[in-house]
C-alpha cells in the first residue's frame, strides 16, 4: 500500500515540476535573482505560515521562515515584498500546505549550495533562510504523522488539493515579486 507522503508526492508532481523549473531560472548566486527567490519566498511563506498558525497552531511547525528571508532581502539592501494571503478556503487540510513548505526547505539544501558557490559577498553574507535547519527536525515526526493517516479516499482528495493550492500560491508569489522587481 502507498503511504500518503509518496501518494502526495505522486500527485503534485508536476505541480512540484513546474515550481522547480520558475525558480531554478534564478541565479541564486547574483543580487537580482537571489532576491527575488527570496522575496517570492518571502510572500508565499507569511501567508502559509500565518495559516498553519491558525489552524493547526499545536502541529510543531517551528515557524519564522518568512522572517528568515526577509532579513537575508535586507542584507541584500532590498525590501521585503508585500505578505500574500494564502486563501483559508483553497486548504480543506492544512498537512497538505505543510507538506509543501516542509519539502521545500529540505530541498533548501541542494540550493544552498548553488548559492554558495556566489562570489558577492553581500550575496554571501544573507544566508539565513537556505541555511536555516529550522524545519529539519519536524520533518521526520510530520511524515510519520501523516502517513499514520486513515486511508480515507475524500481526505486524502483534500491534502491533495491542499498541496496543490500552496504550489499555486507559491507560482503567484513568484510572479507578483516578478513584477515588484521589474518596476
Amino acid at each position: 500500500m502507498q503511504t500518503t507522503r509518496f501518494l502526495l508526492k505522486d500527485r503534485t508532481s508536476e505541480a512540484h515540476a513546474r515550481i522547480d523549473a520558475l525558480f531554478g531560472r534564478l541565479s541564486l548566486t547574483e543580487r537580482d535573482g537571489y532576491g527575488h527567490f527570496l522575496a517570492a519566498h518571502a510572500a508565499a511563506m507569511t501567508g502559509v505560515e500565518a495559516l498553519i498558525a491558525t489552524a493547526a497552531p499545536d502541529c510543531g511547525w517551528p515557524g519564522g521562515m518568512a522572517d528568515l528571508a526577509s532579513a537575508d532581502l535586507a542584507d541584500l539592501d532590498l525590501p521585503a515584498p508585500e505578505p500574500m494571503a494564502l486563501d483559508p478556503a483553497s486548504i480543506s487540510d492544512i498537512d497538505g500546505a505543510i507538506y509543501v513548505v516542509a519539502g521545500s526547505n529540505l530541498g533548501n539544501q541542494v540550493l544552498r549550495r548553488r548559492w554558495q558557490q556566489s562570489t558577492d559577498p553581500k550575496v554571501l553574507r544573507a544566508g539565513r533562510y537556505l541555511s536555516s535547519q529550522r524545519v529539519k527536525s519536524f520533518w521526520p515526526g510530520f511524515v510519520t504523522r501523516l502517513d499514520e493517516r486513515a486511508p480515507d479516499p475524500v481526505a486524502q482528495v483534500r491534502l491533495i488539493a491542499s498541496a496543490l493550492a500552496t504550489f499555486s500560491h507559491f507560482e503567484a508569489a513568484f510572479a507578483a515579486t516578478q513584477s515588484r522587481l521589474a518596476a
